[in-house]
C-alpha cells in the first residue's frame, strides 16, 4: 500500500506537469521517483509518503479549478500532519478572495470533526487547540532544534542535487523573469519548508521541534519536482542562457562551501568532506547549460537520476541496537514465545522475528502497568530501553525495575544490551498474577 501511495504521488506529479503545460512530463516523475529520500522512505509507514500525495493532489485539484476538492484534500491532510493547518489557513485567505464559500466549507470539515470528536471524548471545546498545544510541548521537549539553516544545509540529502538544482534553475527563471511564476506551486512549497525550519530555529521557539528529522520535508517533494520539471523544459528554449549564472553560480558555490560533507540522515559530519555533492550540481548546470534538445534533456534527467541515486543511496548499516534486537528475535523464534502472550513496544522486534503482533498466536500488546496487570501468567514481556518507558507519551509506562522489584511475579529471562550499553532488550516472564 505504502509503494501504491508514492507511485499515486509520481503519477499526479505526472500530470499536474502536463497540465502546467510541460511537453514531457515525464522530467517531473523521474525527479520524483528517483530523489534520496523519496527512494528510502516509498515503502516506509510514514506518514509522510500519503501527505506529499494529499499535497500534490490539491494543487492538481487547484490549477484544474476544482477548489472544492483542494479544500477537502488540505482538510484531511490536517489530520495526519499538523503543518497542513498552515497550508490551509494559507489556501483559506485566497478563497476568501475569490469568495468561494463552498471551498471553505470543505477546508473546515475536517477540522471541525475532529475537534467535535474530542470534544466528545473530553469534554473539552477546543479539544483540537489543546491537543496540538500538548503535541507541540511533548515534542520540543523530547527532541533537539538543529538550527534555522538545518534544511537548507540537508537539501542535496533530501531531495538529490539533480531534483534541486532543477527547483533552483526554476527559482533562476523566475529572477531572470523567464517564466511566470506560479504560486500554487511556490507558495506550499516556500510555506511549508519555511516552516520547519522556524520549527528547528535555536535562538527563540516556534511551535514543535522536529529534531531536524529531514523525512519531513519529503511532503513538498512531489512539487519540488514539477517546478524542475518547468524549469527543465522552459531552458530548452532559450537562446541566452548565461544570466541564468546570477542564481546558479551562488547555489553552486553554497553547495561546495557548506554541503560537502558525509552525514548520519539526521546532521552533516563536519570532520569528513565528501566532494560529491559539488560534482553532481556541477554535472547537473553544465547540462543545463548545454544541452539544446528535448530528447538529450530527457535522457540526461533519466540516466543522470538513476546514476544519482546509485551514487548518494547507500545501504545502512545495522545498528548496535538493531543488531541486538535482531538477535532478541532470534532466540524468541527458537523458544516459539508467540505459543504464550506477547507485551513489547520496539516494531522493530517483529519486524526481525518474521511477522507482525496480529499474527502472533495470542496477538500482543504494548508495555504499560494495565496491560502487564491484565496479561495471564506465562506471558513474554520484551522491555527495550528505546520505547517501552515513554511516560510522555503514556503515563502508565513502567520501568525496567517494575519486573525486577517483583521477583514473585516476574522471571527474568534473558537481556540484550549493546557493547556501549546505549541500549538494552530485557525479557521477563510473568509467572503469578
Amino acid at each position: 500500500m505504502n509503494c501504491i501511495i508514492s507511485a499515486l504521488a509520481c503519477y499526479l506529479a505526472y500530470k499536474t506537469a502536463q497540465r502546467l503545460g510541460v511537453a514531457n512530463p515525464l522530467y517531473a516523475f523521474l525527479l520524483l521517483a528517483l530523489q534520496p529520500m523519496w527512494l528510502q522512505l516509498s515503502f516506509r509507514t510514514y506518514s509522510e509518503p500519503i501527505s506529499a500525495l494529499l499535497l500534490i493532489a490539491a494543487v492538481y485539484s487547484q490549477i484544474t479549478d476544482k477548489r472544492v476538492l483542494a479544500s477537502a484534500l488540505l482538510s484531511y491532510g490536517t489530520m495526519i500532519r499538523q503543518e497542513f493547518f498552515v497550508l490551509l489557513a494559507v489556501y483559506g485567505l485566497y478563497l476568501l478572495v475569490k469568495r468561494d464559500v463552498l471551498a471553505i466549507g470543505a477546508a473546515t470539515a475536517f477540522p471541525l470533526l475532529t475537534n467535535l470528536a474530542g470534544y466528545l471524548a473530553t469534554g473539552d471545546a477546543l479539544s483540537l487547540v489543546t491537543s496540538t498545544m500538548k503535541t507541540g510541548a511533548v515534542y520540543e521537549s523530547n527532541y533537539p532544534k538543529q538550527g534555522f539553516d538545518h534544511y537548507f544545509l540537508m537539501a542535496p540529502t533530501i531531495f538529490g542535487l539533480l531534483a534541486l538544482t532543477a527547483a533552483v534553475l526554476y527559482v533562476a527563471l523566475l529572477v531572470t523573469k523567464k517564466e511566470r511564476p506560479n504560486y500554487f506551486l511556490i507558495v506550499p512549497g516556500g510555506v511549508y519548508f519555511l516552516l520547519h525550519c522556524l520549527f528547528n530555529t535555536q535562538s527563540i521557539s516556534i511551535g514543535a521541534s522536529t529534531g531536524g528529522n529531514l523525512r519531513y520535508l519529503i511532503v513538498i517533494a512531489p512539487v519540488l519536482a514539477v517546478m524542475g520539471a518547468l524549469a527543465l523544459e522552459r531552458v530548452l528554449t532559450m537562446e541566452r542562457r548565461l544570466p541564468l549564472l546570477a542564481v546558479l553560480i551562488p547555489f553552486v558555490l553554497a553547495v561546495g562551501i557548506w554541503t560537502t560533507y558525509d552525514h548520519n540522515n539526521v546532521v552533516l559530519s563536519t570532520d569528513v568532506r565528501d566532494a560529491v555533492p559539488l560534482l553532481l550540481a556541477l554535472v547537473t548546470i553544465a547540462a543545463v547549460m548545454v544541452i539544446r534538445r528535448g530528447r538529450t534533456m530527457l535522457a540526461f534527467t533519466a540516466l543522470s537520476a538513476v546514476l544519482f541515486a546509485f551514487i548518494v543511496v547507500k545501504p545502512l548499516r545495522i545498528s548496535p541496537e538493531h543488531s541486538q534486537i535482531k538477535e532478541a528475535a532470534a532466540w524468541a523464534q527458537t523458544q516459539q514465545v508467540e505459543a504464550q502472550p506477547v507485551l513489547a513496544n520496539h516494531n522493530v522486534f517483529f519486524y526481525f522475528y518474521g511477522k507482525s503482533g496480529r499474527r502472533f498466536q495470542h496477538g500482543s500488546a504494548s508495555i504499560d502497568s494495565a496491560t502487564v496487570a491484565a496479561a495471564p501468567v506465562g506471558s513474554y514481556i520484551f522491555w527495550d530501553s528505546h520505547y517501552s518507558y515513554r511516560p510522555e507519551w503514556n503515563p502508565k509506562m513502567v520501568q525496567y525495575d517494575y519486573f525486577l522489584n517483583r521477583p514473585a511475579q516476574f522471571k527474568p529471562v534473558r537481556q540484550f544490551v549493546t557493547p556501549d550499553r546505549r541500549f538494552g532488550l530485557l525479557v521477563f516472564q510473568k509467572i503469578a498474577a
